[in-house]
């Protein structure tokens, strides 16, 4: 059984040493950045320098900030030319005010990360929230922060376990099953079990 691991499309965020991995791993994959950690990386910097209180306070400085974010929806050949537009266009307030934000955006967004990496213009999924809430319910599944090989063997088998039956389940028609418990965590329900 010699197989290869081939995929045609990778979502990380955008740190440097996953970047260099995927792309010796898998060159052949089309490489793109998670919208999510996208925005995230603008939000921090906004907060890095200290912009949180007009961000919070100033709405024309929130619409910008939120116009910066939303040019990853764009497509690539648009996003350069909307970028120098925001930029211009803005008030002379939002100008000065945002000044060291446009040149953190052009740097690393324009200049340094390739658009097609972070633009998810057309895409289904934007995020990788999907593969996030998976490893959240792993790690709550495993109960423990470094647990042996056995335990985790034993809780990947359960986890294969519960993906076949609800392949079963949606392959018979069966109506999705509602959460009991939809804001306890599965710790806390085996405690109160």
């Amino acid at each position: 059984m010699n197989r290869t691991f081939k995929p045609a499309r990778v979502m990380s965020d955008y740190e440097a040493s996953i970047i260099t991995a995927v792309a010796n791993e898998f060159p052949q994959a089309i490489h793109s950045g998670c919208f999510f950690h996208f925005t995230q990386a603008i939000y921090r910097r906004i907060q890095s320098l200290g912009l949180i209180t007009s961000y919070s306070q100033d709405s024309d400085i929130r619409i910008c900030c939120r116009k910066l974010m939303a040019l990853a929806l764009l497509p690539i050949d648009q996003i350069e030319t909307s970028f120098y537009n925001l930029r211009t266009k803005s008030s002379a307030t939002v100008k000065q005010e945002l000044h060291q934000l446009f040149l953190y955006f052009d740097h690393q967004w324009i200049m340094n990360v390739p658009m097609k990496m972070w633009s998810v213009h057309g895409y289904q999924h934007r995020t990788n929230n999907n593969c996030e809430g998976f490893h959240n319910r792993l790690n709550e599944r495993i109960l423990k922060a470094h647990p042996n090989m056995w335990t985790f063997i034993k809780c990947i088998q359960n986890e294969e376990n519960r993906f076949r039956y609800l392949i079963l389940q949606m392959n018979t028609g069966a109506q999705a099953r509602k959460k009991l418990l939809p804001l306890v965590s599965f710790k806390t329900y085996r405690y109160i079990k």
